[in-house]
């Protein structure tokens, strides 16, 4: 077994594109049987070349997923770094709001700040006359993240992404058929200017190459389910729907290997489970609604998740957060559901559910 590296990423530095065409063309030679590594990467440029058109003209785009462009974008609306996120062999870090505070103005940044000081008070008052503790910035840092469901989904922040040279392409077509798409609701209509500014400036980049944009087949943005409806179902792979906050999709989002994608139509809002119940919920509605036209990550969409049985299980084994997050109550909920298909269905792995129920059941 001979194991070495034949290429690597490095940073602050952009390859040329043409050697992303020709190491592509260069493996697909190896794919084809023309030789050893050695013989193919020495073999003269214009058979290689020949051979990059073969390949894309035959519809075959694999080759050119073994190079990587990371992308650095600053004070693009969260939404948006969210449909990044849902494209495929494409890696999204980032899109928390660095400097909240500094960035809000009017009346958000007052019911913000407003909501800040009321959940902390909550939660000292949760804890008032218990034997637990908590600090200061602690108590703070949970405040603040309850406070930012009343921020808008177009709220700015800034994400690297990186992917490869036939993904990046394929981004660009997916930017494409999301702005020819008819028929759009009130997040997608109100992205498209900012689709149609970074699809631009993609296309600018010495990266973009028309042939691959052509080869892909992807319908349109991941993200937007667009009216369409999934069935539930639990076996070696499952889909799922179920309502969640735009601030828990994009939470789930840090699952790569699980698809999600919402509809949105009716105006809801999560309530924090911290002021559930209490008067502070009306009033907490009160001013998401003053807010409505901002669409604050509190807004509830109506979300389908697709992935298989292992994906999900380590979700599940992940899910606990330093916060109390709205997305464990959620794949808790999902558990339940394929726990008890599985079971019911005596599928071969529903023992393995049924084990984590059991372990759960005994820690409580």
């Amino acid at each position: 077994m001979d194991i070495k590296i034949i290429g690597t990423s490095k940073s602050n530095e952009a390859v040329k594109k043409d050697e992303f065409d020709i190491f592509g063309g260069r493996i697909a030679g190896l794919g084809a049987g023309k030789g050893s590594l050695e013989a193919v990467f020495a073999e003269d440029i214009s058979k290689t070349q020949r051979r990059i058109k073969q390949v894309k003209s035959a519809l075959r785009s694999d080759v050119f997923e073994h190079n990587v462009i990371t992308i650095s974008l600053v004070g693009i609306p969260k939404i948006l770094a969210m449909m990044l996120a849902a494209e495929k062999q494409c890696s999204v870090s980032g899109m928390s709001f660095a400097d909240v505070e500094e960035n809000l103005t009017g009346k958000e940044k007052v019911l913000y700040q407003k909501w800040v000081d009321i959940f902390k008070n909550r939660i000292a008052k949760s804890l008032s006359g218990t034997a637990s503790t908590i600090t200061a910035p602690r108590m703070e840092s949970i405040a603040r993240y309850y406070s930012e469901y009343l921020l808008s989904v177009f709220t700015k922040t800034n994400v690297i992404l990186s992917c490869n040279y036939k993904s990046f392409n394929y981004l660009i077509a997916a930017f494409e058929r999301f702005l020819l798409e008819e028929n759009k609701g009130e997040i997608e209509t109100r992205l498209v200017p900012f689709v149609e500014e970074i699809e631009t400036k993609l296309r600018e980049m010495p990266y973009y190459d028309v042939d691959l944009v052509k080869l892909s087949r992807v319908s349109g943005a991941s993200l937007f389910a667009n009216g369409r409806k999934s069935e539930e179902y639990f076996g070696d792979v499952y889909s799922v729907s179920y309502k969640a906050s735009l601030m828990a999709l994009a939470e789930s989002q840090s699952y790569r290997n699980v698809s999600y994608s919402f509809n949105y139509e009716d105006v809801e809002y999560y309530i924090p489970e911290i002021i559930a119940g209490s008067s502070f919920a009306e009033l907490w509605i009160s001013d998401l609604k003053e807010l409505e036209k901002n669409i604050p990550q509190a807004t509830i969409v109506d979300v389908i998740e697709v992935g298989v049985f292992d994906d999900f299980v380590l979700k599940y084994e992940t899910r606990k957060s330093d916060k109390p997050i709205e997305m464990e109550s959620i794949v808790d909920n999902v558990f339940k559901k394929y726990e008890y298909a599985l079971r019911m269905k005596i599928h071969p792995r529903a023992e393995e559910l049924i084990k984590y129920n059991k372990t759960n059941s005994d820690n409580q």
